[in-house]
Formats: C-alpha cells, sequence, structure tokens
C-alpha cells in the first residue's frame, strides 16, 4: 500500500491509498472532540473492475480516554 493523508485545522482530513494490482481509494473524513467520522470510495483497478463498479464506506470511531506516550528504558 502507499498511502498519503492531510490534516487541515486538526479537525478535517483528506487521504488517498493505492494498493497494487487492486484499488484506489479516496478518503475524507472530520473529527469531532472524541469522535471521528469517514467516508472512503474504492475504485477497482484489478481484473474485478468488470464485475465491481467500486465500494462505499462510512466510518465512525469514539476514543476512550486519553492517548498517553510511555518512554520505552533501554
Amino acid at each position: 500500500d502507499i498511502n498519503l493523508k492531510v490534516d487541515y485545522k486538526k479537525d478535517v482530513w483528506a487521504g488517498i491509498s493505492y494498493r497494487t494490482k487492486d484499488a484506489i481509494s479516496m478518503m475524507i473524513g472530520y473529527n469531532y472532540q472524541t469522535w471521528k467520522f469517514a467516508y472512503a470510495y474504492d475504485i477497482t483497478t484489478s481484473n474485478l473492475k468488470y464485475y465491481s463498479n467500486g465500494t462505499h464506506e462510512v466510518m465512525m470511531s469514539y476514543q476512550f480516554g486519553r492517548a498517553t506516550y510511555i518512554p520505552m528504558d533501554n
């Protein structure tokens, strides 16, 4: 996979992904406090494209608590 994601003001993001011999995916998302919403559309590039017009994906997530960084000692 090759992926690129760009954030705008920590609330909105967009991205594109390429899976070799499979698909190109375009994504857009919105972050609201601890909620994250996103939409993606996959364009099939493999031979499956003759049977599929692509896929739509809708995502929603919630983050519990707060992420913390704990350094590892060597």
